[in-house]
């Protein structure tokens, strides 16, 4: 849910920044895909696991319960998660290219908003 939030936090603040119809359209599909994915994955995460204490009190061994398969619902939420990822990053540089600019100051800001890619 955490890595959610702060791609939606990105995704507000390329809100502010581009003006064109379309991408905001874009942006705000994307806050919504993000949101859902967050509180579906949240969701999911939280019930792995029958009874859900189990997921807390099962490491003492003297409690009877059952859990999902957690690696496959992390492997999951990682695939999804780059997606989103990639596609957080490439939006604003579609944008960037399209300015006014010289090549080499078109190069520098499209460079600004690929740190994130780090």
């Amino acid at each position: 849910m955490e890595i959610s939030l702060i791609k939606i936090a990105f995704l507000l603040f390329y809100l502010r920044i581009f003006q064109d119809e379309r991408v905001r359209r874009i942006l705000l599909a994307f806050i919504f895909v993000n949101i859902l994915t967050g509180i579906v994955f949240a969701v999911v995460s939280f019930f792995t696991c029958r009874p859900i204490s189990y997921y807390w009190n099962r490491w003492d061994m003297e409690h009877v319960g059952h859990c999902g398969n957690s690696q496959a619902h992390a492997f999951a939420a990682a695939g999804v998660s780059i997606v989103l990822d990639i596609f957080t990053l490439i939006l604003p540089i579609t944008q960037v290219w399209n300015l006014s600019l010289g090549r080499r100051r078109r190069i520098g800001v499209i460079l600004m908003f690929s740190v994130g890619a780090l």
